[in-house]
């Protein structure tokens, strides 16, 4: 008596490879979206912690009389937000707001940030300081911060 064995096919149906390709597809559109946000947020945090390291400097400057106030203003801005193309962030002193050493407004700075790493972000900081005499009572200064789409 022969026994005969029927050898089986020990490849993939072309029904289970469309099926594996429907799951494919339905877990990259339901983690595609969250994956651009998770890359948008990580863009949006070396901004936000430049903008902090700033915040810290300014208070600092500030209290050592640093930061001063052009002739008959009361309010500076210092902006901190990405540089148009070379991936810098960009530090800005504005509206009368200038350094007591050398009177410059405007400087660059790496806060903290890896310079290797290029800052894709839209996220600016605008860090407002208000006060009436800010070289002789740096201690009635107010500092605030908030942040806003540079749209550059």
């Amino acid at each position: 008596m022969r026994h005969s064995v029927k050898k089986g096919n020990k490849g993939f149906s072309l029904v289970e490879l469309i099926i594996v390709i429907a799951i494919m597809v339905a877990l990259i559109a339901v983690m595609g979206p969250q994956y651009i946000k998770y890359v948008q947020d990580s863009r949006d945090a070396v901004v936000t912690q430049a903008a902090q390291d700033v915040l810290a400097v300014v208070k600092a400057e500030v209290n050592l009389g640093h930061l001063i106030f052009a002739d008959n203003v009361t309010e500076g801005n210092v902006t901190v937000g990405p540089e148009n193309g070379n991936g810098k962030v960009r530090v800005t002193l504005s509206n009368g707001l200038m350094y007591n050493d050398n009177g410059s407004t405007d400087f660059e700075a790496i806060c903290g940030v890896d310079d290797t790493k290029i800052v894709k972000s839209d996220l600016k900081y605008i860090i407002r300081i208000t006060g009436n005499d800010i070289s002789a009572h740096p201690e009635l200064v107010s500092i605030e911060m908030e942040s806003t789409e540079s749209g550059d």
